[in-house]
């Protein structure tokens, strides 16, 4: 298993492995919840907030192949 870093926003990265979970919560941000909290997750330029979430949720993913 390959481990890499998850950029979530331009100030913050958490492992893949440290993930459990990617969700959109009711006011439309995203939220990673990792082994040590919960941490906000930025769109990218143009990209709707369940575009994010997919792509981050395939970048997990890769990570952890």
């Amino acid at each position: 298993m390959a481990d890499k870093l998850i950029q979530l926003t331009s100030n913050h990265s958490v492992m893949a492995s440290d993930i459990l979970g990617v969700e959109v919560n009711c006011n439309g941000y995203i939220v990673v919840t990792t082994s040590t909290g919960k941490h906000h997750a930025d769109a990218g330029y143009g990209e709707m907030t369940y575009q994010a979430r997919d792509r981050l949720i395939n970048e997990i993913n890769k990570a952890l192949e």
